[in-house]
């Protein structure tokens, strides 16, 4: 990411904290990836729709199915 990048970012309304945000998330994402490949776990496609049905309510399921709720 460059400051051209940054400027853009802004110039299309974004704030500093917005910026850091997507930043933020898209770093978690990444070592989230290596992470569960660096480990060699499988995605299940089972597991992606039970997910994916979860999510259209929130993330309340999740947590719930957790027991953190």
């Amino acid at each position: 990411m460059s400051q051209e990048d940054a400027d853009q970012v802004y110039a299309a309304g974004w704030d500093e904290r917005a910026l850091h945000d997507a930043i933020e998330v898209c770093a978690l994402f990444n070592f989230m990836n290596r992470f569960v490949e660096g480990h060699g776990l499988i995605a299940k496609p089972d597991q992606f729709k039970m997910e994916g049905k979860m999510l259209k309510g929130g993330y309340k399921p999740i947590l719930k199915a957790l027991g953190i709720e």
